[in-house]
């Protein structure tokens, strides 16, 4: 188990350097759900050997974005303006920090058994995660560590 949630973590990083890269793109929104989705199908497969349907992945991606509805609003309509510095910066920060709520949220489902089929869990573990970020900030997430991060997570 500790051998799936370390190469869970790496998937979540690579997947939130890769997000904040993207942000800076025009037209974003596409290539960072890409991503996203990728990232979950990854976690999905390190702790079941199994692959995840992109049906199914892609069912789930609007569940974590209507818990975020600003932040997912403020990224579709940024990706379709040009890059103009200090947006996309802005862009980065949301982007990350969504992604590391829902990827957070994904690994700790499958560390706990539980899959996207409870909705309702999935959705209060989002919550919990999204709200711990905003807290922290993102300067607060490399400066926290992940004991940290548990303890908190389960207010």
């Amino acid at each position: 188990m500790e051998k799936n949630s370390t190469l869970a973590k790496r998937a979540i990083y690579s997947c939130m350097i890769a997000v904040a890269g993207l942000a800076f793109l025009p037209g974003s929104a596409i290539p960072i759900t890409a991503a996203q989705g990728t990232a979950i199908i990854t976690i999905h497969y390190i702790y079941t050997g199994e692959i995840i349907s992109t049906k199914h992945v892609l069912a789930a991606i609007p569940l974590f974005a209507s818990q975020s509805i600003g932040s997912s609003a403020f990224l579709f309509v940024k990706s379709f303006l040009p890059p103009t510095g200090i947006v996309d910066v802005a862009a980065a920060g949301v982007a990350v920090s969504v992604t590391l709520a829902m990827l957070s949220t994904v690994n700790w489902m499958y560390e706990n058994g539980y899959n996207f089929d409870n909705k309702q869990e999935v959705k209060e573990q989002y919550k919990k995660f999204y709200q711990l970020l905003k807290d922290i900030g993102l300067k607060g997430i490399f400066n926290t560590s992940n004991q940290e991060i548990k303890k908190l997570s389960w207010r």
